[in-house]
C-alpha cells in the first residue's frame, strides 16, 4: 500500500503545491460517504482547485484484545491496542501513533528533502458535519494561496500560515461555545 502512495505522491508532488490525504477505516462511514458520493466529491474537487491534490485511502481497523499470559502465571487482562502490521508503515510516515486517531485529513508537502505534516481531525457525527469539517479546511487553503500568492509563497510560508489559521479557528470555534454555554446559564439564571 505505502509504495502506491508514494507512486501518486511522486507524480502529483509536482503540480499541486500541498497535497492531502484522508485517512480512516471502515468504521468511518460518513468518511466513505463523502468520498463515494459523487456530489460530495465534486465539490472537494471544486474547493481544493489547484491548491491541494486530494487523496485517500482506507485502513485496516485495529482492535483492543487482551495480551497472552504465559501458563501457570496469573495475568492483569487489560486489553490492549492492536494495530494491523499493514497500517503501521503509513501511519509512521504520516507520524501518527495508531488508527485510533483515525478519521484525518492529512495536509502535508516536501521541502528540502523534509516532509511537511499538518493533521486535522474529521468531525464525524454525521455526513454534513464531516463535510462542513474539511470544506473549512480547503477554504483556509483557498485564502492562503488566494490573490495570486500560488508562485510567491513558499512552501514553509504556506504552512506556518495555514497552522495559524487552523489553530485561530479552533480556539475561535471553542471561544464561541463557551460565550454560548455562558448565555445559557445566564438565561438559566435570569440574569
Amino acid at each position: 500500500m505505502i509504495s502506491l502512495i508514494n507512486e501518486k505522491i511522486k507524480l502529483y508532488e509536482s503540480k499541486f503545491p500541498l497535497l492531502g490525504m484522508f485517512l480512516f477505516t471502515e468504521a468511518n462511514p460518513h468518511i466513505v460517504k463523502i468520498l463515494k458520493d459523487i456530489d460530495y466529491w465534486n465539490a472537494l474537487e471544486a474547493l481544493s482547485g489547484d491548491n491541494i491534490g486530494i487523496f485517500a485511502t482506507s485502513l485496516f481497523k485495529g482492535s483492543y484484545a487482551f495480551p497472552p499470559s504465559k501458563p501457570g502465571y496469573l495475568s492483569m487482562m487489560i486489553p490492549v491496542w492492536q494495530e494491523p502490521k499493514e497500517n503501521k508503515k503509513i501511519l509512521s510516515f504520516f507520524n501518527i501513533e495508531n488508527s485510533r486517531e483515525l478519521p484525518l485529513f492529512v495536509i502535508f508537502c516536501f521541502e528540502d528533502n523534509e516532509i511537511r505534516l499538518h493533521k486535522i481531525s474529521i468531525e464525524e457525527e454525521n455526513s454534513d458535519k464531516a463535510f462542513n469539517s474539511i470544506k473549512n479546511t480547503l477554504e483556509i487553503i483557498d485564502s492562503i494561496y488566494g490573490d495570486g500568492n500560488r508562485n510567491s509563497l513558499s512552501k514553509q510560508d504556506a504552512f506556518r500560515k495555514l497552522s495559524n489559521k487552523i489553530l485561530f479557528e479552533k480556539a475561535s470555534g471553542k471561544f464561541k461555545t463557551l460565550l454560548d454555554i455562558v448565555s445559557t446559564l445566564r438565561g438559566v439564571i435570569g440574569l
